[in-house]
């Protein structure tokens, strides 16, 4: 989301959906882009369902960008994450086939690492949920946009990808 790009609350234009929403107009003037947000700070796969039903079903969309898994990889407790991966990737297709039932075209968009020096452990098991990622667009024949590894290729100009992290 970019929640941390500024006062993001008044102001989304350097956050990952403000950018996103403005190039997607800037380069289609004529169409009608309209966001529908069915996504919540904190929550994970298992909820995106839910406003699958509520928000996006009804809608119709077009195009849907399926960014997720952070959260479900983020650990609750005794070091397990929230929703594990093996538990993650069916949902993850389910989700994709649900959009495709639509109509919808559809775009997985993978995260950036997340802080590795946090001590919960996501930052090694993120790279276990966005292959799963992968696997489901391979076999959906869907696009990716692999934000992780240009995120990752940092490194090939010298700067620790982490040290890019708020």
């Amino acid at each position: 989301l970019g929640a941390e790009a500024g006062p993001w609350w008044r102001d989304d234009s350097a956050t990952f959906r403000g950018r996103a929403m403005r190039t997607l107009r800037t380069r289609f003037p004529r169409g009608k882009i309209e966001e529908l947000q069915a996504f919540q700070g904190g929550r994970g796969i298992e909820y995106v369902h839910e406003a699958f039903s509520e928000i996006i079903e009804p809608a119709k969309p077009d195009l849907i960008v399926i960014g997720i898994g952070v959260n479900d990889a983020h650990a609750e407790q005794e070091g397990r994450p929230a929703v594990p991966v093996e538990r993650f990737e069916p949902l993850f297709d389910k989700l994709i086939e649900r959009s495709k039932a639509l109509g919808a075209d559809v775009v997985i968009h993978t995260s950036m690492e997340t802080n590795p020096f946090d001590s919960n452990g996501d930052a090694q098991r993120w790279p276990l949920y966005r292959e799963a990622m992968l696997r489901a667009a391979e076999r959906h024949g869907i696009g990716v946009a692999d934000t992780w590894t240009v995120w990752q290729n940092q490194r090939l100009c010298g700067i620790p990808p982490h040290s890019q992290l708020h």
